[in-house]
């Protein structure tokens, strides 16, 4: 019994074929690898930027329990360079602003017994620990007293 001869000419195309598949599979597999790179970098970019905005957000924080707000009367000047330096946190920068006063706000409950609103901003600005990225909070509120 003898193959047909259509038969005998196809030695080659398994081979053919399978170079083709392992092109395709090379390139999905590059593909694959640059795409999750991309995704590392940007991965750690986020975790970069969270650390410099809990740190930011940290110095908010310290400002507002260590600061004594108030009047512009010679107890808190205009602007405050806060020492953030024993902390132990990254803060590069925490600046309070006394922005002045007004009659309190409506509805608070205090506009006729002769209160101040005291009108303040808070500036803070963090670091990661590595410096690879900044945050800023800014934080802007009334005190109201005398």
């Amino acid at each position: 019994m003898r193959f047909a001869p259509d038969l005998m000419d196809q030695r080659g195309a398994v081979l053919f074929i399978a170079v083709i598949m392992l092109l395709i599979l090379s390139i999905i597999g590059i593909y694959a690898v640059g795409s999750s790179t991309i995704e590392i970098k940007v991965s750690a970019q986020k975790r970069f930027y969270d650390e410099a905005f809990n740190a930011a957000d940290a110095g908010l924080a310290f400002a507002l329990t260590t600061v004594t707000f108030g009047n512009i009367d010679g107890i808190n000047p205009a602007v405050q360079d806060i020492d953030t330096s024993d902390t132990g946190l990254d803060i590069s920068s925490l600046d309070v602003y006394y922005l002045g006063n007004t009659p309190p706000p409506v509805g608070s409950g205090t506009g006729l017994r002769g209160f101040r609103a005291h009108y303040h901003r808070i500036d803070s600005a963090g670091n990661d620990a590595g410096d690879n990225a900044s945050a800023a909070v800014q934080a802007e509120g009334y005190r109201i007293g005398f």
